[in-house]
């Protein structure tokens, strides 16, 4: 791929990745969870782009946003739930003895199943 094409590519990854977080904020469920709020920003600033995921540990997690580890997880399962995040398999946690290794997440589609375009416009639901 060219270097134009890549950098358009990331730029409407950044585009889609923003798009996500503000449909995320607006979802009336998650409204009363501070945790799962806190969680989704994080996930949107842990985002790497060229690998379509963000890395994460609880215990960062709650280091990071001065939260309780519980409150965190908690956050973190309704995004789950919700279909905000959706969790991948870590290769390198299977390495015995191996680096640390958070659990990836990668960017979902929220309650609608919803897919943004770059303008953040609905386009069809998924089937």
């Amino acid at each position: 791929m060219s270097d134009e094409g890549e950098r358009e590519r990331l730029r409407r990854i950044n585009s889609l990745r923003l798009n996500w977080h503000e449909r995320l904020i607006a979802d009336p469920a998650l409204h009363k969870w501070a945790g799962a709020l806190a969680f989704g920003g994080l996930v949107l600033h842990r985002f790497h782009v060229n690998l379509g995921y963000a890395e994460i540990s609880m215990a960062f997690a709650a280091k990071r946003l001065h939260m309780p580890e519980s409150t965190v997880r908690r956050g973190r399962d309704l995004l789950l739930l919700r279909h905000w995040i959706i969790r991948r398999e870590n290769p390198r946690r299977a390495l015995p003895g191996g680096p640390w290794a958070g659990t990836l997440y990668a960017l979902g589609n929220g309650p609608d199943d919803v897919i943004l375009d770059e303008e953040g416009s609905e386009e069809d639901e998924v089937e």
